[in-house]
């Protein structure tokens, strides 16, 4: 990445800057992201700051990647003279999911952001049984609670989830979305060969 933003794109170049890494209370130190700020310049003149958070591949989940490019992406740099970029790796569907379905779930989670994110994501398409397969061994491996788990809505939730989820086309409430994540988690979890499924 350091090599491709230096070579540059349209006029734009950057810089990787790592930052310092959060430590949150009971996440073993293997599954804390790595935080950078990617520090963008158009033309040698700074233009702005994006961070990102650099994970590790647990289960395989960087060996399968969707490779996208969405059409509001592709507008946007056309809108503003810029050829569309190409498609781009993102984590396949099952991984996302079962990541955000361990975060949510984790006892003391403050993640109510991820159920907005997981209304998003499944609101789109979702494999079913892929999701149980990956959230089985997702939740094995990092053996901080059981598969399946039961959401519980945490302190503070109820303001999280309503800054998150502001202008989108999700659940109006917090309890709404943890009753609608609880029900998901069902789903995910009778799916295709799970046992009594």
């Amino acid at each position: 990445m350091e090599e491709s933003l230096e070579e540059g794109w349209e006029g734009f170049t950057g810089v990787v800057a790592p930052r310092e890494p959060a430590h949150p209370r009971g996440v073993p130190a293997e599954y804390v992201m790595w935080p950078f700020d990617v520090k963008l310049s158009y033309r040698g003149r700074p233009w702005c700051t994006v961070r990102l958070e650099v994970g590790y591949d647990e289960i395989g989940d960087a060996e399968q990647a969707d490779v996208e490019l969405a059409p509001d992406v592709a507008g946007a740099f056309a809108r503003v003279g810029l050829p569309a970029p190409g498609p781009v790796p993102l984590m396949a569907g099952p991984y996302q999911i079962a990541q955000k379905l361990h975060r949510v779930s984790a006892p003391g989670s403050d993640r109510a952001r991820d159920l907005v994110d997981l209304q998003l994501a499944v609101g789109e398409c979702i494999d079913y049984d892929a999701a149980r397969r990956v959230c089985e061994r997702l939740f094995a491996y990092r053996r901080l609670q059981g598969w399946p788990p039961t959401v519980v809505k945490g302190e503070g939730w109820d303001s999280i989830y309503a800054a998150e989820s502001e202008g989108l086309d999700v659940l109006p409430t917090a309890d709404g979305a943890v009753s609608w994540v609880n029900g998901l988690i069902g789903r995910i979890a009778g799916a295709g060969g799970a046992p009594g499924a």
